[in-house]
């Protein structure tokens, strides 16, 4: 079953009972990647402890043994409870038997498979869009319409007033993938609430290129090379130029997101080059070098593992009560030192 945009809020209200597998795909990574993070989140609610839930599978270990997925789908974890099964990397063409387990009875579990750009003629994409008992969602490129439902939404949210002129405006000149919008549109709205309102200048201002004070690279570049002295260092700097935790994180997950687009598209066969040239907006010259260190240091599970850990913690530094440093010095900790073995 084919998902059309105007009704997939209807879609994320269900349960997901109803789906053997929802295909997740496009060429908004970070789009897709938040897709995903709310259907599990749904899912797992409920669960105090889901680290025997939540299950990442690499397409390529299905397709040379599809019993692996079988296994998944019809036995319980050691908590007897649901589990969020996610097929990373799925192909535009999918194993026979694998097909032949998606048209087997539903169970309990929900099964997500996660792709980039598919074309019309996949017959991935033919399977999930036809069949009454699959479902698929498309995460396409930001446009200008898309951009203007996604600002109204979040001065509803906040209960701003924000003049047509201005509105429209943002919406003809932000552009790249979701996350790097939300960024901007975010940075927008703190801006406007905190001077009462906000110009088409000011508006110019905030999106132009970062000034060399607020500049992300050498953070950036600090996570790359893993020198976390470094990475501490560097965030003090934003943080006492005024920079907010919450788009420091934001930020750092942007740049995951464009490693995980290139890590996927270098999976199905692309050059490295080539991979690195579809990054919108291009990667800097003088960045490139990290670009491709980071590409060789995280594996795609351990950079949608970063993302996620990044989305929890934009979460907690919005809702908990709890010193923002402390948070992210944790967060610091866990993801990239204590856990770094694990992943």
């Amino acid at each position: 079953m084919k998902v059309p945009p105007k009704q997939e809020q209807k879609f994320f209200e269900q349960d997901f009972n109803s789906y053997t597998g929802i295909l997740i795909f496009g060429s908004d990574t970070s789009l897709v990647l938040d897709k995903i993070s709310f259907i599990e989140k749904k899912v797992l609610e409920n669960q105090s402890d889901t680290s025997f839930s939540k299950i990442t599978i690499e397409y390529e270990e299905i397709d040379n043994d599809p019993s692996i997925l079988q296994h998944e789908l019809f036995s319980m974890n050691l908590l007897n409870t649901r589990k969020f099964i996610v097929i990373e990397n799925t192909p535009k063409s999918i194993h026979s038997s694998i097909k032949s387990i998606l048209l087997e009875p539903k169970t309990q579990h929900v099964l997500i498979f996660r792709s980039g750009e598919l074309p019309p003629s996949s017959s991935t994409r033919k399977l999930f869009e036809t069949d009454k008992n699959l479902a698929a969602l498309h995460c396409y490129a930001s446009n200008e319409m898309s951009v203007k439902a996604l600002l109204l939404k979040k001065t509803m949210e906040s209960k701003l007033s924000i003049d047509h002129n201005v509105i429209d405006f943002i919406a003809k000149n932000l552009r790249g993938e979701h996350s790097s919008i939300l960024s901007e549109i975010d940075k927008i709205l703190y801006y406007a609430q905190e001077n009462r309102g906000i110009s088409i200048s000011e508006v110019s201002q905030i999106i132009s290129a970062p000034s060399e004070k607020n500049s992300y690279d050498p953070l950036i570049h600090s996570i790359i090379e893993q020198n976390f002295t470094l990475v501490e260092q560097e965030i003090s700097k934003l943080t006492d130029s005024g920079v907010h935790l919450v788009a420091i994180s934001r930020n750092i997950a942007n740049y995951f997101v464009k490693l995980l687009k290139a890590q996927t598209l270098i999976k199905q066969g692309m050059s490295e080059k080539f991979a690195i040239d579809t990054i919108k907006p291009p990667i800097f010259f003088k960045n490139i070098p990290y670009f491709k260190k980071g590409l060789q240091t995280y594996t795609a599970r351990r950079i949608t593992y970063i993302i996620h850990k990044l989305t929890e913690l934009e979460i907690d530094l919005k809702s908990k009560n709890i010193s923002p440093k402390l948070l992210w010095d944790s967060f610091l900790y866990n993801i990239f030192i204590k856990e770094k073995s694990q992943i």
